[in-house]
């Protein structure tokens, strides 16, 4: 909404928390992204797949959804993409973290924050991912922040602070 020339005006305070603004896609992406929903659920894009998709009862929609064992918690891509927001050029003229860091966003009082234990939901289901070793961890955060970001990162947030690298 910070990014949305749409919502101007419609809120007057907001919270960045758990990340998301780069997390985005465009129309065309999510116009296959879309279609392969749709298949996975059953509904083939040659017919009606909306109408297919709304008969589908909620377990089999959430099956569809299901990350599976192929998750990387160092792949901030891994979003279910049918449901990160898309670059339309009407409602995201751009994407939320180029409106932000352009100055192109609603000026509202902003509150930014995170949460602590958050990365526990994506190695809750990965055994052994706490231990894994610091080479891999400077190696996650290679790919989500860039090399530059690497050592900075680890001035801030120093492994001897943490029990566990993850």
């Amino acid at each position: 909404l910070l990014a949305s020339p749409l919502a101007r005006g419609l809120f007057h305070k907001a919270i960045l928390q758990s990340g998301g603004c780069d997390v985005i896609r465009t129309m065309q992406e999510g116009y296959e992204d879309g279609k392969a929903f749709a298949e996975r659920l059953g509904c083939a894009p040659s017919g009606d797949a909306v109408e297919c998709m709304r008969s589908k009862p909620v377990d089999k929609i959430l099956e569809a959804t299901s990350w599976g064992e192929e998750m990387n918690p160092f792949d901030l891509g891994h979003w279910e993409h049918v449901w990160v927001p898309k670059e339309d050029g009407r409602f995201l003229e751009q994407t939320p973290i180029d409106a932000l860091r352009s100055g192109n966003y609603n000026r509202v009082p902003l509150m930014v924050g995170s949460n602590r234990d958050e990365l526990k939901l994506f190695v809750i289901s990965m055994p052994g991912a706490r231990l894994i070793p610091k080479s891999l961890v400077r190696k996650g955060y290679a790919e989500i922040f860039g090399p530059e970001a690497v050592d900075r990162i680890e001035q801030l947030y120093p492994y001897e602070a943490y029990p566990r690298p993850m």
